[in-house]
């Protein structure tokens, strides 16, 4: 028998962060739980969807022998949502035990069900991210990864750009329509990594509770890892568009520009969308004012425009999505007199908010 103590808040949080990694479509029962080895070194508890692997270490009291078990996960968060306060967790004769002072729960485990092997994290030289700041730059770049669409019958997927670029301070992302670039002072990794979109927000879960991570790659893997959890992700070989050569092909453009409120431009926006989260285009008139205009709808804006008058179609959504991003009020739009050229959102205090957008335009 194995028996350990614990909160049940840490419990529950580090078994819900792994639940976040599990494929909920899987038909393999083992791929539905969590692994939970309990050790005189701590408490494990394993997850994974055969790609990525993630490891955390729960603070117990721990004695008798050691265990692991399999654990279906949706019955183990059920059981931690019933508990309260110091929990006693006991490993016996294929149960595991949960009880706090009134309560006692038991829940049919497994020990002998296939359960892959977790990669061992090699000796390789780590890197300090602070967490924050990780966080912030993906949540500024997510968005404009590429998702798998069908359109009148044909499904369109790019694998290539189904990742966010980690190259030095850049953070980047791009779906081949619109390219969202973050470049922060506070990061400047010797490495260069891609992240693929579907474990961008479990990795989000992942860091949102600590201070730094450390990470490192080799051919096979990324690896993170803080005082308590590995996150281990596989390491891309795709080749990523050379968006450095893109925005220094602009050098020397002469631009028409204008200067405006983000959530004027965005309310505007959402007033002339069909529906919530659809794409739409919009016709742009650049002139003395700012006209935004769908088939029945229009809005006039005034701002200080300079440069030439300008006609050109653009997807509304991706603009929303965009503006909703920079942190500060104002933001400069610059629009080439090529109009099959990309338009820049740029923040008016790049110190403060090193963030840049490209979307290409539509036709009208």
């Amino acid at each position: 028998m194995a028996v350990f103590s614990c909160n049940v808040k840490d419990l529950k949080s580090v078994v819900s962060k792994a639940e976040s990694l599990l494929n909920k479509r899987t038909t393999l029962e083992a791929l539905k739980s969590v692994a939970v080895e309990i050790t005189a070194d701590g408490v494990y508890i394993k997850a994974t969807d055969l790609e990525s692997f993630v490891i955390f270490k729960v603070s117990t009291d721990f004695s008798g022998v050691g265990s692991k078990v399999l654990v279906d996960v949706k019955q183990l968060i059920q059981v931690l949502k019933s508990l309260k306060g110091q929990i006693e967790v006991k490993s016996e004769n294929n149960m595991l035990s949960l009880s706090d002072e009134k309560q006692t729960f038991h829940i049919k485990v497994s020990t002998n069900s296939y359960y892959p092997d977790f990669p061992v994290i090699p000796s390789l030289k780590f890197h300090y991210i602070n967490a924050k700041t990780l966080l912030k730059a993906t949540e500024k770049v997510e968005y404009a990864t590429f998702k798998d669409f069908k359109d009148k019958g044909k499904y369109y997927e790019r694998n290539s750009l189904k990742y966010i670029l980690i190259n030095r301070s850049d953070f980047v992302a791009t779906d081949g329509y619109r390219l969202a670039l973050y470049s922060s002072k506070e990061i400047n990794l010797p490495i260069e990594v891609k992240i693929h979109g579907n474990v961008v927000k479990i990795l989000k879960n992942i860091i949102k509770d600590v201070k730094d991570v450390m990470i490192a790659n080799d051919e096979k893997y990324i690896y993170f890892k803080a005082d308590n959890w590995e996150f281990i992700i596989p390491n891309s070989d795709t080749t990523y568009p050379n968006y450095q050569y893109l925005i220094n092909s602009f050098s020397g453009v002469e631009f028409n520009e204008f200067v405006i409120d983000k959530t004027m431009f965005i309310n505007s926006l959402k007033y002339l969308q069909p529906s919530r989260n659809k794409d739409f285009a919009v016709k742009l008139t650049l002139s003395d004012k700012v006209l935004i205009e769908t088939e029945d709808k229009k809005v006039e804006l005034a701002v200080n425009y300079k440069g030439n008058s300008i006609i050109l179609g653009i997807n509304g959504k991706f603009l929303i999505e965009s503006l909703e991003r920079f942190d500060n009020d104002l933001v400069k739009i610059r629009v080439s007199n090529d109009i099959e050229r990309p338009i820049f959102l740029e923040s008016i205090d790049k110190d403060k908010d090193p963030y840049t957008v490209l979307i290409m335009p539509m036709k009208l």
